[in-house]
């Protein structure tokens, strides 16, 4: 995807948010990861380094800027700084 705040996870590698986006979301378990999932989504073990921002902010795929607050995110989710992938979970 070539949107402007997408980032591009990679296995094995840590990624970063965009600049002027941030923090990553990710679930801090299976079950909740689980419950938001869809068909077309896959499901990843990671290891994360916890954010201690409360906000979610992104640019969307027209460029405008979206924030969202914690409460706003399905159940379970956290934010990370940085994220990496360790394997698929089938």
């Amino acid at each position: 995807m070539n949107w402007p705040g997408v980032v591009e996870y990679k296995k094995g590698w840590f990624v970063w948010p965009k600049t002027d986006c941030g923090p990553l979301a990710v679930f801090k378990d299976y079950e909740s990861a689980l419950k938001f999932s869809i068909e077309s989504f896959e499901v990843w073990e990671c290891d994360y380094r916890p954010s201690k921002r409360d906000k979610l902010h992104y640019i969307d795929r027209l460029g405008v800027l979206v924030r969202l607050n914690f409460g706003l995110t399905p159940n379970g989710t956290v934010f990370a700084e940085a994220v990496r992938l360790i394997r698929r979970c089938d």
